[in-house]
């Protein structure tokens, strides 16, 4: 089978980029796989990586591709919210694989919603209206897609963790509290960590990158807080096994892959319980409470949990070899049937 998957960007760090980059390493075992994304400054138009072929277009020019491919595909796989009414005018067989509903992600930072999320948010209402196939990975955000864009079709497939990638190891735990963040999205609660820091005595390590970085830093030193660092854009992988604890402090997440990857790695997590209102993420349907972590209703109970796991060796350690034992239910060779069994 020709199968065609659509990105945002492509190859990258960032939660679809990296989804696409584990989908198409299992289908391309027994199908040929081409992803499309967005062209990036200094990447090539074209290129084969891992197997796989690239093809890189401006936006303008996706809708002329798709219906000058529209016989080259058997399977649209999409990403990103962009492509999908151009894949839903040309293809028939063409899955949305939801990263987040963009009207809730968007009201979850901002209390009116300007013509440019308006617009985005209808983009994609009318591409879901349109696909003939709808995944979402949580239930958290099916609801969502009820009550934004009045949808009430479509199948509910977590995402995976490459368990071999994210396992446990025995190198030496030298971060306390780890978080994965983009540091351009005020949804990622980082502001939140921050206070979570001034109340605990743990040190907290941060990776990512982006634009209120310097807005975070400045708060920081407002605040004299000294346990709180950014390491920058680095691979997770290469930190999970050396920390203690992962946190998610998020306001909204349409699933929380990072705290599968933690789960793999054998960490424990702490997350925000999610009230539909102020935190809308998929938490609790990954973390089971007081068994693979904490979900805790505010940033002063989530540093006492922290507390807790940092000054209880034990505990700590059998709540990391539950975590991995619910992460080892997510194998990537599983969801990727359960997508195909969808279509077929």
């Amino acid at each position: 089978m020709k199968i065609l998957i659509c990105s945002d960007i492509y190859p990258g760090l960032a939660g679809i980029a990296q989804y696409c980059q584990e989908l198409s390493n299992v289908l391309k075992r027994e199908h040929q796989v081409t992803i499309l994304t967005s062209k990036q400054p200094l990447q090539k138009k074209e290129e084969i990586l891992n197997e796989i072929k690239i093809i890189r277009l401006p936006h303008a020019e996706v809708e002329q591709f798709m219906q000058k491919n529209k016989k080259n595909f058997n399977l649209v796989i999409i990403r990103w919210y962009r492509y999908l009414l151009p894949a839903t005018q040309f293809f028939e067989n063409t899955i949305y694989i939801l990263p987040s509903i963009r009207k809730a992600s968007y009201k979850s930072i901002y209390t009116n919603l300007k013509k440019r999320e308006i617009e985005k948010s209808n983009v994609e209402e009318k591409g879901m209206q349109k696909c003939k196939f709808i995944i979402y990975p949580s239930k958290n955000v099916k609801k969502q897609a009820k009550e934004e864009y009045g949808i009430n079709r479509g199948e509910i497939i977590s995402h995976a963790v490459n368990l071999e990638k994210f396992k446990p190891s025995k190198e030496k735990k030298i971060y306390d509290i780890l978080t994965v963040a983009n540091l351009s999205d005020k949804r990622k609660g980082i502001d939140k960590l921050i206070k979570v820091a001034k109340n605990s005595q743990a040190n907290f390590f941060v990776l990512g990158k982006g634009k209120l970085r310097e807005e975070y830093e400045k708060e920081i030193k407002k605040e004299n807080i000294k346990n709180f660092k950014f390491l920058g854009q680095k691979e997770s992988q290469k930190y999970y096994p050396k920390s203690k604890i992962y946190v998610l402090p998020s306001r909204y997440e349409a699933f929380g892959l990072v705290l599968l990857e933690a789960m793999a790695c054998g960490i424990p997590c702490i997350a925000f319980q999610p009230d539909g209102k102020k935190i809308k993420t998929a938490s609790d349907e990954i973390i089971i409470n007081k068994k693979t972590g904490f979900l805790v209703k505010n940033e002063k109970e989530m540093a006492k949990k922290i507390n807790l796991l940092l000054s209880n060796d034990k505990l700590r350690k059998k709540m990391g070899k539950a975590a991995r034992k619910k992460a080892e239910k997510n194998s990537w060779e599983k969801k990727v049937k359960q997508i195909l069994n969808l279509f077929q």
